[in-house]
């Protein structure tokens, strides 16, 4: 079945279509008028003095989402291998965010029909 909208930490292909000081948009492949932005902290690992001599307009890059808001999302590339697509940050993904809200529940709390006394 075939996603109407991205989901967050999801890994998609999409293309830059448009290159700036503090980064650069990228529209997702599969999507209507999906596009998102790539703060330049989250192009690669380490300090990036120039966005333009890390993506070029056209240029074909996996991204992850991180973060959706309304109908802004921004996204990550640095957390993706951007050969393969592999997750780099999988601790950020759908998986993880389950297991870390199944393990904050509390399974030893005593329960409001406890076996208190009266």
């Amino acid at each position: 079945m075939r996603e109407t909208e991205p989901s967050l930490f999801g890994i998609y292909d999409g293309k830059v279509t448009n290159v700036l000081d503090f980064g650069c948009f990228v529209e997702l492949d599969g999507f209507r008028n999906k596009e998102g932005l790539v703060h330049v902290a989250q192009l690669q690992q380490g300090m990036v003095r120039d966005v333009k001599q890390i993506v070029k307009r056209g240029q074909r890059v996996k991204v992850k989402v991180i973060s959706i808001t309304g109908t802004k999302m921004a996204l990550s590339m640095k957390e993706v291998d951007q050969s393969s697509g592999q997750d780099l940050f999988p601790e950020r993904s759908r998986d993880a965010i389950a297991r870390m809200n199944s393990d904050m529940r509390n399974p030893t709390r005593p329960s409001a029909t406890g076996t208190g006394t009266t």
